[in-house]
């Protein structure tokens, strides 16, 4: 378990299970470690995650970056 995992998973356990329940959304970057212990801790994690603009756009960036290349080598 990762260190960031291993002080994110504490804070949602330290909380009740009527206030997990009532977690509606949990904004956070794409590191696995926030979103594995998030997904561990808390019910129906899918419809609570939210991911910051900037980190979209940059994996969206990188992923049409690597298109780019591989179209330019098939061509």
């Amino acid at each position: 378990m990762t260190a960031k995992r291993q002080r994110s998973k504490p804070w949602y356990e330290s909380l009740a299970e009527e206030q997990r329940e009532a977690i509606e959304s949990v904004p956070m970057d794409m590191w696995p470690a926030f979103i594995n212990a998030t997904r561990e801790s808390l019910p129906r994690t899918e419809e609570k995650i939210i991911f910051g603009k900037f980190h979209v756009a940059k994996y969206l960036g990188g992923a049409v970056e690597s298109y780019s290349q591989i179209w330019c080598l098939a061509s």
